[in-house]
Parts: structure tokens; sequence; C-alpha cells
């Protein structure tokens, strides 16, 4: 883990237990799964069947679309270069949020380097399922919030990014956003 996500953890008030590789290596799992799971993939480890619903499998050949297939081409190397080997045989992962990133349509990819806007001073911002307007609406941070920047998105679309939300160094939400944030309004800068 990189010296700027232990010194962010810690300056949002989270355990360092957060930034061990194998939190690290089952959100890289979670997030290459969920990307199969969008695709209609039938899991057959008790972990893939535990945390994605069967109802909507098709099989254990799916076709990904180019972008996704970029993001699991990318996961898969960080999986590699980490040497991450998550037990499957689990029905569980400590994931933040999971009932939320199971809800996402855009799936982005955890990042080794985090930045944040902490002590947000501005106004409500909506987070939203997807990077389309009319993606459903998660939540919305708040004022007071801390605003961080811990996740990636290939060829992210523009004038879209995807945040967490902090409160209180606990994590409360995330989700998309093309609300502009003014760094002048963050109480102070991470990362």
């Amino acid at each position: 883990m990189t010296t700027m996500k232990a010194l962010l953890l810690l300056a949002l008030g989270a355990s360092p237990a957060l930034a061990q590789d194998d939190r690290y290596c089952e959100d890289l799992w979670f997030t290459r799964n969920q990307i199969y799971h969008h695709a209609g993939y039938c899991f057959s480890s008790p972990l893939g069947q535990a945390l994605f619903q069967a109802e909507s499998c098709t099989g254990k050949d799916v076709p990904l679309e180019d972008f996704n297939q970029q993001k699991v081409d990318i996961i898969r190397s960080f999986e590699t270069d980490l040497g991450c080997a998550v037990d499957t045989t689990r029905t569980s992962l400590d994931i933040d949020l999971m009932d939320l990133r199971l809800r996402l349509v855009d799936v982005p990819i955890l990042s080794e380097f985090a930045s944040g806007c902490l002590d947000w001073q501005g106004g409500e911002i909506p987070l939203r399922l997807g990077h389309v307007e009319e993606a459903p609406e998660l939540g919305r941070v708040q004022p007071g919030d801390d605003i961080v920047w811990e996740y990636e998105y290939p060829a992210q679309p523009d004038g879209w990014e995807f945040i967490t939300v902090y409160r209180d160094g606990v994590q409360v939400m995330l989700g998309w956003s093309n609300t502009p944030v003014n760094y002048d309004q963050c109480g102070r800068l991470a990362g």
C-alpha cells in the first residue's frame, strides 16, 4: 500500500487494517466478479454464489464488452502483481457498503492511490448508480462530509467521477457524480 493512501486512511480516522493487501485483493476480486455478474456469469464457488444473485445468470461462457474486458484485464494484472489469492470457499467478504456496490451499474476499480476533499463546505452533491444523468440516485454528499477519490474507471466519461463519502471517519456513501467539486469549498485537502 502507498504511503499516500495510508495517510489518507489515517486522516479519515480509518483503521490501518483497512490498508492491508488482503482487503485490497478482496475488493479487486469483488469488482472483477461483479463485472462478470453483470454479464450473466453463473458462479460455482461458494463465495460467488453467496454474493451474486443466481437468477440473473445465463452461463459460464459470457462475453464481455470491450470496456469491461479492459477493466477485468487491469484487475487481473493488479491481482497478479499483489499475489492475490481470495479464499472462494468462504461465503462472505468484508467490503464496505457492499449493498450499495452491488447496485452499481458502472463498476469502478479500487485504486492504490487516494485523495480527498475533507470537511466539504459546499452544497449537497447527488451520487448515482452509473455515469449517466438518468441513473438512479443512491444518496447525497452533505456539508461536513469527507469526499474521497479512491476508485478508477478506464475511459471515464467527461464530467463524471466516482467518489466515496466518509462521515466521522466511516464510509457512508459512494457513487457517480457529475457535480464539479470546487476545492475552495474543502476544509482541507488530503493526498
